[in-house]
């Protein structure tokens, strides 16, 4: 029994030598692999009031999901998901993984990447340095990120992005072309004081190949605040005021001591000044 638990554990999680203490947990796995969904659940929601190792947590978590999906229960199989991301960000999930738990496991790492609740540890998966341009952006000016990734296994780029100080990110997806990828910004999105991002690299199956950044640490680079023109500058509304203002009184005293009605025959004086 013991080996064959382990045997679907190495299976459910990728890891080598899986070192499952928690009798909850293997009962919660062998009932999964013997298609007994919500008694695997019942069981690993259970084991999770215990105090479990990292592994047996992944275990958890990944295997309540699985068995979520297959009681046609999305938005928990999600959560699960969501749970496991914030242990280990690193997790993905097998290629040969069902496009069912494909689709609910990216819409979880998708609200975790825009959410802003902290996760562990950051992305293990081979570092890649994008070419970013300008190279000192001003605030809402565009900023384009260009990379080259030769080989064919990435097919797209997803970056997630935001203003120093805002609590989640925005997330944009682009496909590459001949191992060549180019995400831009548009200059509405970037704000000073800095610009954080960090982004991934996809295979066709949706697997992280490479990355730049991680969700736990994010890159950045400065943005410089915008200039404001002067009219828009509330000094000079200032001064501005205060001359229009001088000038109402001046032309005030003017109109009080200048006769009603001035004609030919009005007196002048006239006085001409030496050079």
């Amino acid at each position: 029994m013991r080996n064959r638990v382990l045997i679907v554990l190495l299976v459910l999680t990728g890891i080598a030598r899986a070192e499952v203490e928690s009798d909850l947990v293997k009962a919660g796995v062998a009932a999964y692999e013997d298609l007994e969904y919500g008694k695997s659940v019942e069981l690993l929601k259970k084991a999770l009031r215990e105090t479990l190792t990292k592994e047996e947590r992944v275990v958890t978590y990944r295997t309540m999901a699985f068995a979520h999906v297959a009681l046609n229960k999305p938005d928990d199989a999600r959560e699960d998901f969501e749970s496991l991301l914030r242990i280990d960000p690193s997790y993905q999930p097998d290629r040969t993984i069902s496009p069912r738990v494909r689709t609910v496991f990216e819409a979880a790492k998708a609200h975790v990447a825009t959410s802003a609740q902290p996760v562990g540890d950051e992305n293990r998966t081979p570092a890649v340095q994008p070419r970013i341009t300008p190279a000192e952006p001003r605030a809402g000016q565009p900023v384009s990120l260009r990379l080259d990734y030769p080989g064919g296994v990435a097919v797209k780029v997803e970056l997630f992005y935001r203003t120093r100080g805002q609590n989640r990110f925005s997330s944009v997806e682009v496909a590459g072309h001949a191992g060549h990828f180019e995400v831009t910004v548009p200059g509405l999105h970037v704000g000073a004081p800095a610009f954080e991002w960090y982004l991934l690299l996809l295979d066709d199956t949706g697997s992280a190949v490479a990355t730049a950044g991680s969700l736990g640490q994010p890159l950045a680079f400065d943005v410089a605040a915008r200039k404001v023109p002067i009219y828009k500058r509330g000094v000079f509304w200032g001064v501005l005021g205060g001359v229009l203002a001088a000038g109402a009184i001046v032309g005030g005293v003017l109109a009080a001591t200048l006769p009603s009605k001035i004609g030919p025959n009005t007196p002048a004086t006239l006085t001409i000044m030496p050079n």
